[in-house]
């Protein structure tokens, strides 16, 4: 099963620049929202006594609701609208929940099985972070200062002053899961090789889930710049704390842009993410 997002995606019968679809709504008295949020008002129901097929304009998260966070304009949980996938089908809602007006081809190939086994990323990406994020068994403080334990773990307040290897592990691979489900519905219209999917999820790992989302890496390649030419550009550019350069942040985004551009035959699943 999928990791579940919560998509809002906006349903309409008019004639529009884009719309994907039609699609089955799967529940009974499911409703459509006039925003992604059960707080909303209701705009209409859809009832399983009847087929009720819909399009999708463009999608957005919204309010989660039992995992799901992915809302289809206009707007109706994605949960209820079977498109085979819980991923984005449809571009982008803009931030007021319209529909773009020039979106550009959503190219993201998903795959609607997930295994639970799934690290997020491939060995040549667990190889980068535990190189430049060695084990370290006892809590301590970055280049940074950010308080860290085992493989680059950011610790809060739920931190141990010490950690086994085995415990370690388990916790490098929650880590990497957490920033890879973070990171996929962040780069909406992507399709990405396995090595350029570990090298960001890298970088994720490192700057937290915030700043990726915030960041003009991101905004760029969400504009259709070439991959390639966007890391080489912007990952060295994270190596800084405040504003000193960390040697050892400069040689993890290298490390990354080295891992990105080396060719790989094998397309990213988002979902999954080249699991090892």
């Amino acid at each position: 099963m999928l990791n579940p997002l919560t998509v809002i995606v906006g349903l309409s019968t008019l004639a529009l620049a884009f719309a994907a679809g039609p699609y089955e709504i799967t529940g009974d008295n499911v409703n459509c929202r006039s925003r992604p949020s059960i707080k909303s008002g209701v705009m209409r129901q859809y009832h399983c006594n009847h087929t009720a097929e819909v399009t999708i304009q463009c999608q957005i998260e919204g309010d989660t609701i039992k995992g799901w966070h992915l809302w289809d304009r206009c707007f109706v949980l994605d949960r209820w609208v079977k498109t085979g996938t819980t991923g984005f089908v449809a571009p982008l809602c803009n931030a007021d929940g319209s529909p773009p007006s020039n979106p550009p081809p959503v190219k993201r190939l998903l795959n609607p099985t997930l295994k639970p086994s799934c690290t997020g990323i491939n060995n040549a990406g667990i190889a980068l972070v535990k190189t430049h994020a060695p084990f370290a068994p006892n809590l301590f403080n970055d280049e940074v200062g950010r308080p860290k334990l085992g493989y680059g773990h950011v610790c809060s307040n739920e931190c141990k002053p010490s950690l086994t290897a085995e415990d370690a592990e388990t916790l490098l691979h929650e880590d990497i899961a957490k920033h890879a489900a973070c990171l996929w519905p962040a780069l909406h219209q992507l399709m990405l090789n396995c090595n350029e999917w570990a090298a960001l999820v890298s970088w994720t790992l490192d700057i937290g889930c915030g700043n990726m989302r915030d960041s003009r890496l991101v905004a760029r390649l969400n504009a259709g710049e070439n991959v390639s030419a966007v890391l080489q550009s912007e990952l060295p550019k994270w190596n800084k704390g405040g504003s000193i350069e960390v040697p050892a942040l400069t040689d993890r985004r290298a490390a990354e842009i080295k891992l990105a551009l080396t060719p790989v035959d094998i397309t990213a699943d988002p979902q999954c993410g080249c699991s090892a």
